[in-house]
């Protein structure tokens, strides 16, 4: 089973009977730990980026897990993944690093409240789904397609960190203190994550050793020698290969799935240094 683009469509049409929610979404930029970002995205700009790497990992996933894997759900999980920040605003993962046990259990004890209310305020349903149900394994990442939402998550902040980097931003390559210590960059950040998820995730091994850019490893690079000589992008150069796999696969996820209109924010730069 995989997703038609009806059933997409339809779910996309779905979510518009949920009172202000894209504008809501759209109110809350992230990367608030860097104080500049180019190219400052917004939640609605990543559940979008991430419902397409959803899409792209959604053959690899049904060919692996078959019946076990609802195609649907991970899509519709995938739109719907940051929906509670809408109440909590962006929690940084940056600092969430640097939690203690006990810090990152009152994080997630607060966005199930917000989940909660979220839900009460909102249409039951997508569809066949239960919005709040799709909430909670999103935050409790309990099934296969919340996990998978979960790489599709970090892949994407990995490729707008890259992004930023290729772009020659700094902030992207500084280590910020702040009062949870010293947070790592967020290339090593998620380079790490990423490493991890074997042991993290173990029920997705078995996708994981697919052969496809989206589950390698991705390799270190001289991030502050990249950054040095970049410069902001443009509609032509973000099209040049750079020869990193993660940066240049997730600009051609982005390239394939974006309207004109929606990839006008990868070049038109917002801030700067």
């Amino acid at each position: 089973m995989t997703t038609s683009p009806s059933v997409k469509a339809q779910a996309r049409d779905d979510l518009k009977r949920f009172p202000k929610r894209k504008l809501q979404l759209e109110s809350i930029t992230r990367y608030s730990l860097y104080e500049v970002m180019f190219y400052r995205t917004n939640l609605w700009d990543h559940s979008r980026q991430v419902s397409w790497l959803t899409e792209e990992i959604e053959p690899h996933a049904v060919k692996v897990f078959r019946e076990a894997y609802d195609p649907v759900k991970a899509y519709l999980i995938a739109l719907i993944h940051d929906d509670a920040e809408i109440i909590t605003g962006d929690v940084q993962a940056g600092n969430k690093s640097k939690m203690s046990k006990e810090e990152l259990a009152e994080v997630d004890k607060q966005e199930e409240k917000a989940i909660t209310k979220l839900a009460s305020q909102s249409p039951e349903k997508i569809g066949d789904y239960y919005y709040k149900d799709l909430l909670l394994e999103a935050l409790n990442k309990t099934s296969l397609e919340a996990q998978v939402v979960m790489l599709a998550d970090k892949l994407d902040a990995f490729g707008e960190t890259l992004h930023e980097i290729y772009a020659g931003n700094t902030h992207f390559v500084t280590n910020v203190v702040n009062e949870y210590g010293t947070i790592p960059t967020p290339y090593d950040y998620y380079i790490t994550y990423l490493s991890n998820l074997p042991k993290k995730y173990p029920a997705l091994k078995p996708l994981l050793q697919q052969s496809s850019w989206l589950f390698q490893t991705p390799i270190s690079q001289d991030f502050k020698t990249i950054c040095s000589t970049g410069k902001p992008h443009t509609p032509i150069t973000f099209e040049k290969p750079t020869k990193y796999l993660h940066y240049d696969e997730w600009k051609n996820v982005l390239l394939t799935h974006s309207s004109q209109q929606e990839r006008t924010h990868l070049f038109l730069q917002q801030e700067s240094l």
